[in-house]
């Protein structure tokens, strides 16, 4: 839960998962930037707007979020990998949690990619 979530929940009535991508929408597509240089009722008004594309595309969303997250559950395995031990227990455990997070990563990718191939081939 972020500064903006009890807003977004207000504004919205959106829970879980969809109160984190709302808030990403309203930072990337809508303001472009940061969210502390707005009123509360800019902020509500975005929340809306934003929960609005993610009706739009719930799938895309919240594939990306996924994506998000995979690469940072990947990010922190690789440094964890990096400050192991070689050779032990627990680096083989690391080494095979993470190619499990990499095959999941590229499965996220590889249906964010179809989603774009839909979006912008001819029609």
């Amino acid at each position: 839960m972020s500064a903006y979530s009890d807003l977004i929940i207000k504004a919205t009535g959106a829970a879980g998962d969809d109160v984190t991508i709302i808030e990403n929408i309203m930072r990337e597509e809508i303001f472009h930037s940061t969210l502390d240089w707005q009123t509360a009722r800019q902020l509500a008004t975005a929340a809306r707007k934003a929960q609005a594309m993610l009706r739009a595309d719930y799938e895309f969303h919240h594939l990306v979020l996924a994506d998000r997250r995979l690469a940072f559950e990947e990010s922190k395995l690789e440094q964890s990998l990096n400050q192991a031990t070689p050779g032990s227990a627990s680096t083989l455990a690391l080494r095979a949690e993470l190619e499990a997070v990499q095959q999941s990563l590229r499965t996220t990718r590889q249906s964010l990619d179809r989603f774009f191939k839909q979006a912008f081939s001819p029609a």
